[in-house]
């Protein structure tokens, strides 16, 4: 750490650091234009073509003339990401406000700062990232499962045991929200 960094480690970082910022990296997505267009697409294709492939172009279309649609999935996740700097500096310094106006008593000041540092790094928290990507294997899974199995749900026999498939997605499905619940839970203690 440079010495010019001393008066930032003093202080608590909201949004950066972790997995999900390091895969950010990776990707080339640190520059916020390319990251909104990249994320303002993919938030806006997804839902299109899950549309397409389970309910037809119809359903789509419906989806493309709703304006509701468009300001949740095109321009809030675009200008979210385009104000995530601004967002993040507001948030930085409201958090450090705390630590310099006299909220703390001095002889507290070294517990002060110690409970800064353990917040510090918990903004890393690597719980909620693995949280997410349960989240999103969890509907990878249902997706899966209504795209493929569930289609032929008409020719099962109610008398034969459940596909294989149906059973591999059921026991799937318990596991990934039980990870999810389990990630969300320990948020608190970690």
């Amino acid at each position: 750490m440079a010495a010019g960094d001393t008066n930032q480690d003093s202080r608590i970082r909201i949004m950066h650091g972790g997995p999900f910022y390091e895969l950010v990296s990776v990707l080339g997505l640190r520059k916020p234009g390319w990251r909104a267009f990249v994320f303002g697409s993919f938030c806006w294709t997804v839902p299109v073509l899950i549309l397409l492939t389970t309910q037809g172009g119809y359903a789509a279309g419906l989806f493309l003339h709703d304006w509701g649609a468009w300001a949740r999935f095109l321009i809030a996740p675009i200008l979210l990401t385009l104000t995530e700097k601004p967002i993040s500096f507001a948030l930085d310094e409201c958090a450090a406000i705390l630590f310099r106006i006299p909220l703390v008593a001095s002889q507290s000041m070294p517990d002060a700062r110690q409970a800064l540092s353990n917040a510090r790094d918990r903004t890393a928290a690597w719980r909620a990232e693995m949280g997410c990507l349960l989240l999103a294997a969890a509907a990878f899974n249902a997706t899966v499962f209504h795209l493929r199995t569930f289609r032929t749900v008409a020719a099962w026999d109610r008398g034969a045991p459940a596909p294989s498939a149906a059973k591999i997605s059921a026991i799937l499905s318990l596991l990934l929200w039980s990870g999810v619940v389990t990630c969300g839970r320990l948020l608190a203690y970690f």
